[in-house]
């Protein structure tokens, strides 16, 4: 607000005996496209007056507006604004143009405005306007009540033409807030104050009513004006030269014809032609008061230095090449002449009309319509084949669909990439892993089979994996139906169809393209997998691809997981993924915004948000805050709201509904599927939740690249994911350099051995467990036998391992951390062959007890000294492959070179000693570890897929008579120290000891005898109390 005392001068007595009547309230006239408003403090003529449609308090183009005249009225065209009565007026009195017919020109800006159906416009109105707008008083009697009380007048008196009913005091009052500036001087303080974030206005307005009230107040002599050091003061109403300006407001005391000098000058207002002296005239002057501004092109109020856009043509004069020309935006070819107007806006003599490019002057023609100018495009005709090559560039020799086909037959053996994103939140904090697939497909009388689905480790290692592991749901002709997520590609004539091999029947057509890939970026055509390989990557010769995407044949219904069921009983333990039928979910009355989050019925499809499912139809989208506070439960956010239909296809009960896409925008990273088209059924007695495809619409999680064997190679290498490091395996020939070289750019997690077990298994099944001690110990168990060796972590956070540390003989480095089943992977340099290499291993908590493969056991009869059940050896090799199915490590395998040199394996109640030529000995143990008796056997391998080794007694039983019995024994669980042996033994004491005979079926846990108190000498085992 503009506290100069140059402020608005008023010949306050000389108008304080003006009488009228009227009260304000009537707009309209017999006309009802006219609206009659009265601008108010004297009457203001040739001030702005404008109905405020849109209540933003600023004059916009389409908002009726008109100049007042004579006695401050203007007439509003309301032709095209019904019910004007229903907005507010604002009226701008402008300096150098609005007259104060009680006192002449006005001096300075300001701006007045009136609630919605008040016609006279004046500083009091003003007032309750505010007051209403800002939210302080909820009805205009009340904040009529307030202004009344503030400044001391009748109620009856604050609204109206108070000059035509002679309300003296009001006209006083009004006229006092003019003099002392506290009306704003422009619409964007006005709209401040009236939305709340300032509230100079009412605080201003209740001092001078603070003055006006004091008992020895007299208005007759007395005007107010702002104070020298601040607030307000009231003076003498002294006017020597008579001009109707107080002396006080005067620089021209004794000059009744002029009484201000804006640009001090020393030349009144009046007489002067450039009153800002800024070098335009006032004539010619659209802002004759602001040495800052001459011309308002656009004429909205804003001076073109100020003004962003000068022409009001939506483009910032900074992107304006015509910032005064509100017909013209651009001039692409600088020639002078707008593109609207041109007709060949780049110049290149292709007339636009003509011109595939009008703004690129280097190209005209695009032939393939892929948005790139022949000039520039390699392949003008989009057939695969490079201009270069192609002796007809401008016309395809394939179908885009006939390319892919060519591609499929060719290569025969074809791949697909593709990345699967799980976001974690933890705490807050969201993580996000990337996991990589690479699908194998094989042609065979023109159908590509999956015949290999394996992972990309992040250390680079490929892990196969069982394609027939992942199962969908989906509607069938019969109903829902479970299959195995495997598709095939079939050539039909000139088409490709893409099927579940387990439904051929459901089916989705193929389109897309081949391109030949060589030196093209890998970034720029990996598909999904463009976000996750190196931006400077490009595909070397002979790389080939094809661009898939999928369009259903038929109306697809899938079913993805049971969402989890809030029951909203405000019992969470109830909650979970157990939701029956619609009737659970259903509700007859909606929670609604701010409902506490534990009374809400529903369903959740994402982190935090879901959906309620309301008798009728209507479903509503909800986030749910599960943040207590304070020990205060919180609530439910309502996101939007929309429709459920239920329908019955093929035989199931389908509720469709579709997720606006502005609830997905505020669920954001919360909303993590392919489309809003989703659905709910009941399958299997739980209630599921999917997705629906609508025949004819494209599969957008189904689109990829089909890959040849060179392309696939090089899209691998190219993936660059933090935390990845793709270590290249040498057989020898290698230096510790070469090593360090392949870990530098790499970003490891760090390796701490001390006090951990590791344990592997190699590619021959043998076993390898490092115990890492204090002091640089590492007791090595190679196939359960312990030795000391030597650790240290170098400089370099390399793990090195040998004899001692001057026979280093292995070198080791952590490329993935330890996952939730234990394991971790390592690459390994070893400096004796040159070799590099890579290895998982399992983490190992030695007190914990190593599984045990019980599954089918024979049970013992003490009393009969036989088996309680006898089995076969078929049911023994099924309880073996039933345990290892289950186990998520490599399963280490007795070997020829497991057993080595010997091997000695010792259980709790024997031990038996293998030796290299074949032998052993076994030996019965009493619990103090003293041998009660021992005989001799012979060992050989049995079955070296399975890591069976087959022990062959002969012995004497209790009654003298001699007896032959067989152990056919393998590992099923271990960590290398301890090892869970599976048993199938055959004697002919019970019937015959060959293999086709039953016997019995057992396990037990064996350790090498010294390796207990070995890991007690190091520490990992705390010794026994005596």
């Amino acid at each position: 607000m503009n506290k100069n005392k140059l402020v608005i001068a008023l010949g306050l007595t000389s108008s304080l005996g003006l009488v009228g009547c009227g009260d304000g309230e009537t707009g309209t006239t017999a006309n009802s496209n006219a609206y009659s408003v009265t601008a108010i403090d004297g009457y203001l003529k040739n001030a702005q007056v404008w109905l405020d449609v849109d209540g933003d308090f600023q004059l916009d183009p389409d908002e009726p507006s008109a100049i007042s005249g004579d006695g401050g009225k203007a007439v509003l065209d309301v032709s095209n604004t019904p019910n004007p009565e229903n907005y507010a007026v604002i009226v701008k009195a402008i300096k150098g143009q609005t007259i104060d017919e009680t006192t002449g020109p006005v001096l300075s800006d300001y701006v007045m405005s009136a609630p919605a159906g008040q016609t006279d416009v004046t500083p009091l109105s003003t007032l309750v306007h505010v007051k209403l707008e800002s939210g302080t008083f909820s009805t205009i009697e009340e904040a009529v009540t307030d202004v009344a009380n503030d400044l001391g007048l009748e109620e009856s008196d604050v609204l109206g033409d108070y000059i035509e009913d002679g309300k003296t005091d009001a006209a006083y009052s009004a006229e006092a807030l003019v003099t002392s500036g506290v009306i704003p001087e422009d619409t964007t303080e006005l709209s401040e104050n009236a939305d709340g974030s300032k509230t100079d206005l009412s605080d201003n307005s209740e001092q001078i009513g603070t003055i006006i009230k004091a008992p020895d107040f007299d208005p007759d002599k007395t005007a107010i004006i702002p104070g020298d050091n601040g607030g307000y003061e009231s003076v003498e109403n002294t006017d020597t030269d008579g001009d109707g300006v107080i002396d006080e407001l005067d620089e021209f005391v004794d000059d009744d014809t002029e009484w201000v000098d804006s640009d001090k000058d020393g030349t009144g207002d009046n007489a002067d032609t450039n009153d800002d002296n800024d070098a335009a005239l006032d004539v010619d002057d659209d802002f004759p008061f602001d040495k800052d501004e001459t011309t308002d092109t656009d004429g909205d109020g804003i001076g073109n230095n100020a003004d962003l856009d000068d022409d009001n043509d939506d483009t910032p004069d900074i992107s304006d090449d015509f910032p005064l020309d509100e017909n013209e935006t651009t001039d692409t070819d600088g020639d002078g002449v707008g593109n609207n107007a041109d007709l060949d806006d780049d110049n290149d003599d292709t007339p636009d009309a003509s011109d595939d490019f009008p703004l690129n002057k280097d190209e005209t023609t695009d032939t393939d319509g892929d948005g790139i100018g022949n000039n520039e495009d390699t392949d003008d005709d989009n057939d695969g084949i490079l201009d270069e090559d192609d002796d007809s560039p401008l016309t395809p020799d394939l179908s885009p669909i006939q390319q892919v086909i060519t591609f499929m037959r060719d290569s025969g053996t074809f791949y697909s990439l593709w990345a699967d994103e799980e976001t974690r939140n933890n705490n807050g904090v969201e993580t996000t892993d990337v996991e990589v697939f690479v699908e194998e497909f094989t042609m065979n009388n023109d159908i590509g089979t999956l015949s290999k689905l394996y992972q990309v480790g992040a250390d680079g290692r490929t892990h196969t994996i069982d394609p027939n592991d992942d199962k969908d749901i989906i509607l069938g002709p019969q109903g829902w139906e479970m299959f195995n997520d495997v598709y095939s590609l079939a050539i039909v004539g000139d088409a490709i169809s893409v099927y579940p091999a387990d439904l051929p029947t459901l089916t989705s057509t193929a389109s897309g393209y081949v391109r030949d890939l060589s030196g093209k970026s890998i970034a720029g055509n990996a598909g999904e997998l463009s976000d996750y390989v190196n931006d400077t990557a490009v595909f070397p010769q002979g790389s080939q691809g094809g661009s898939v995407s999928l369009t259903a044949d038929f109306d697809e219904y899938y079913l993805w997981n049971k969402p989890w069921f809030y029951h909203g009983t405000a019992n969470n333990e109830e909650d979970g993924n157990n939701a029956t039928s619609f009737a659970d979910v259903i509700v007859n009355t909606a929670a609604g915004d701010g409902a506490l989050v534990s009374t809400v019925k529903g369903l959740s499809i994402g982190y935090d948000v879901g959906i309620e499912l309301v008798t009728g139809g209507v479903i509503n989208y909800y986030t749910w805050d599960w943040s207590w506070t304070n020990g205060q439960e919180t609530m439910v956010t309502l996101n939007g709201s929309g429709q459920w239909t239920q329908s019955t296809v093929n035989g199931e009960e389908v509720i469709r509904f579709d997720i606006p896409q502005a609830v997905i925008d505020l669920w954001g990273d919360a909303w993590d599927h392919d489309t809003n088209q989703r659905i709910l059924s009941v399958y299997d007695g739980y209630l599921y939740e999917g997705e629906f495809i609508a025949a004819g619409d494209a599969e957008d999680d189904n689109d990829g690249y089909l890959l040849n064997a060179v392309a696939k190679e090089a899209l691998i290498n190219a993936i660059n994911i933090e935390g990845w490091c793709f270590i290249t395996e040498t057989d020898s020939g290698s230096t510790l350099a070469d090593f360090e070289a392949q870990l530098a750019d790499c970003t490891l997690p760090t390796m701490m051995p001390e006090d951990s077990i590791s344990y592997r298994v190699s590619g021959s099944g043998e076993t390898r467990t490092a115990a890492f001690g204090d002091n640089n110990q590492m007791l090595r168990f190679k196939n359960s036998a312990p030795s000391m060796k030597y650790w240290n972590m170098n400089s370099k956070g390399i793990l090195e391992i040998g004899e001692n540390a001057n026979e280093i003989w292995d070198y080791r480095k952590l490329i993935i951390d330890v996952n939730d089943d234990k394991q971790y992977s390592v690459a390994h340099f070893d400096p004796e062959e040159g070799s590099i290499w890579l290895a998982t291993y399992l983490d190992v908590d030695i007190n914990k007890d190593i599984q045990t493969c019980d599954v089918d056991e024979s049970g013992w009869n003490d009393e009969t000294d036989q088996p309680i059940n006898f089995k076969t050896y078929a049911q023994y090799i099924a309880a073996l492959d039933s345990c290892r199915e289950d186990e998520d490590y490599k399963t280490p395998l007795f070997s020829t070179r497991f057993i080595g040199d010997e091997r000695v394996l010792q259980a709790e109640d024997e031990r038996l000693s293998f030796m290299a030529d074949g032998s052993g000995k076994f030996e019965d143990l009493n619990p103090d570890g003293t041998v009660m008796e021992s005989f001799n056997f012979t060992w050989a391998m049995h079955d070296v897929d399975k890591g069976i080794i087959k022990l062959s007694f002969a012995y004497t039983d209790d009654n003298n008579v001699a007896q032959t019995a067989t152990d056919y024994m393998t590992i099923a669980y271990s960590n290398g120290i301890e090892f869970n042996v599976k048993v199938f033994t055959v004697s002919s004491e019970w019937g015959g000891n060959a293999i086709t005979e039953e016997g019995e079926i057992w396990y037990s846990n064996y350790s090498n005898p010294d390796s207990e108190s070995e890991l007690t000498d190091l520490g990992f085992i705390t010794p026994a109390t005596p």
